[in-house]
């Protein structure tokens, strides 16, 4: 199970509970977190974190809006390598078009494709949603990459956390070889 978060705020208070329930090394519970050219340079504490825990980073890329994919990416890296030190493949294009996603991946990058987005259904804000979403990815019978929006709850996430546990899922960051 891949998670995939963009980050509105979220990524911090999502990793303060899993390290508050101590499943992060335990349960080896890790998530790539996508962030914005703008949010990764306003971001640098959290980026290093994230690395230092051993997160995913992406980037999000919103097509149709007026500055190109490639200037986004660039902007995006360049920001990443300033906060962290490091750079990523790894990209969610979000009202993207087929030019613009091929262009993307011309240029090397791993575009995400999730296999359940949860963007369109309130991302993970209750205890209920958390149980949907753990019966959908239980369903499905194998590896499957889920788009959490930034609508996560913190009651949310640790039941989601705590579901996963109970089905004995493996909660794993998005790699470059994934997508």
């Amino acid at each position: 199970l891949c998670l995939a978060v963009p980050d509105g705020g979220t990524a911090a208070k999502l990793l303060d509970t899993v390290e508050r329930m101590q499943t992060l090394y335990r349960y080896r519970v890790t998530a790539t977190f996508y962030f914005t050219a703008k949010q990764a340079e306003e971001q640098g504490d959290l980026l290093r974190r994230l690395c230092a825990m051993g997160q995913g980073i992406g980037l999000l890329i919103r097509g149709g809006s007026g500055t190109s994919v490639s200037r986004q990416l660039a902007a995006g890296n360049d920001a990443l390598c300033r906060a962290a030190g490091c750079k990523t493949r790894l990209v969610m294009l979000e009202d993207a078009s087929e030019q613009e996603t091929a262009e993307a991946r011309a240029a090397g990058y791993c575009c995400l494709s999730p296999g359940l987005d949860r963007a369109a259904y309130g991302g993970l804000s209750s205890v209920s949603a958390a149980s949907m979403l753990m019966k959908r990815i239980t369903a499905r019978r194998g590896a499957v990459s889920v788009w959490l929006s930034d609508q996560v709850s913190d009651t949310g996430w640790r039941a989601f956390l705590s579901a996963a546990r109970t089905a004995d899922a493996r909660l794993l960051a998005q790699t470059e070889t994934d997508a």
